[in-house]
């Protein structure tokens, strides 16, 4: 390939692969019209791509479908208790949040007002996503259905 193609190399194998946008396509094909060198390295492209279409695709082994279902089972166990402590980390905050702006004098009573009830709404939000996953898990059709 010529010196002064090489930035249409680049551009040949995204041609092949129908990554380029309609533009480059068109100044992709204008220039292997003019192009011998670029134009034979295509047809390179294009046979390489076939050879590699062609290739059978091994089937994985049984045990790596074992392995997968259990890594993914330890994964789900470590989700939702990484979940869990998150939940009781934020309800243990916003309690003692709430009695932080309940008992201290130094803050405003419209402080105490705000702190809690952004506390508290928190808190109630937190409660409804953690019952409609709930409620999720029950009814949901698919809970049979091991990976």
């Amino acid at each position: 390939m010529k010196k002064h193609c090489e930035e249409w190399g680049k551009l040949l194998s995204a041609f092949v692969d129908g990554e380029l946008d309609e533009d480059r396509e068109m100044s992709v094909e204008d220039h292997i019209s003019r192009c011998r060198d670029c134009r034979e390295h295509l047809l390179e492209l294009k046979m390489l791509s076939a050879e590699i279409e062609g290739l059978s695709r091994p089937e994985p082994p049984g045990s790596l479908d074992k392995l997968t279902r259990k890594a993914y089972r330890k994964w789900s166990v470590f989700a939702i208790t990484a979940s869990w402590i998150v939940v009781i980390s934020l309800s243990v905050s916003a309690i003692f949040g709430i009695w932080e702006a309940v008992t201290n004098p130094e803050i405003s009573l419209l402080e105490r007002i705000l702190l809690t009830t952004g506390i508290s709404g928190l808190a109630a939000a937190l409660a409804v996503v953690t019952v409609q996953r709930f409620k999720a898990r029950r009814t949901d059709p698919y809970r049979e259905v091991r990976l």
